[in-house]
C-alpha cells in the first residue's frame, strides 16, 4: 500500500518484485534519482522530526540495519562511482509488521508531502 502510494509521484522510483519472489514488506525501498544531498539529509531529518525514520542506504556511515560498501564495516574499501551515485538516492522506511494499511498510508503521505515541496525532475 505504501509503495504504491509512494510510486504515484513522478519523481519516487520503486523496485518492483517478482510475483514468485518471496517478499517480506517490511522495508521498502525507494529512489529519488534527482535529488541533492542537501535534499536527501533534510528529507531524512524532517521525517525523524516528524517520529518516521527514513533511512539513506549511501550515508557514510550505517544506520542501524542500513548500510553501504563504503562504511568499510563489511568489506574493503571499493571503488564504485555508479554504484555509489545510486545508493546516494536511495532511502530506506522500515515498515513494521504491526503497522496497519492505514498506517503505512500516513507514513507514505507524510513522505509525499516533503517530497512534493522539492524541485525535483518528474522522470515517468
Amino acid at each position: 500500500m505504501a509503495a504504491k502510494q509512494l510510486a504515484s509521484h513522478q519523481a519516487i522510483r520503486i523496485q518492483h518484485h517478482p510475483a514468485a519472489e518471496a517478499y517480506v514488506g517490511s522495508s521498502l525501498q525507494f529512489l529519488l534519482p534527482d535529488i541533492s544531498n542537501v535534499d536527501a539529509h533534510n528529507l531524512v531529518a524532517q521525517q525523524a522530526q516528524n517520529g518516521i525514520e527514513v533511512k539513506r542506504v549511501g550515508a557514510q556511515e550505517p544506520v542501524g540495519l542500513t548500510s553501504s560498501h563504503h562504511s568499510g564495516c563489511f568489506t574493503t574499501q571499493q571503488d564504485l562511482p555508479s554504484t555509489n551515485e545510486n545508493l546516494a538516492n536511495l532511502l530506506d522506511l522500515r515498515l513494521l509488521l504491526a503497522f496497519s494499511l492505514d498506517d503505512c498510508c500516513l507514513l507514505a503521505e507524510h513522505i509525499l508531502k516533503q517530497v512534493s515541496q522539492l524541485d525535483l525532475e518528474e522522470e515517468k
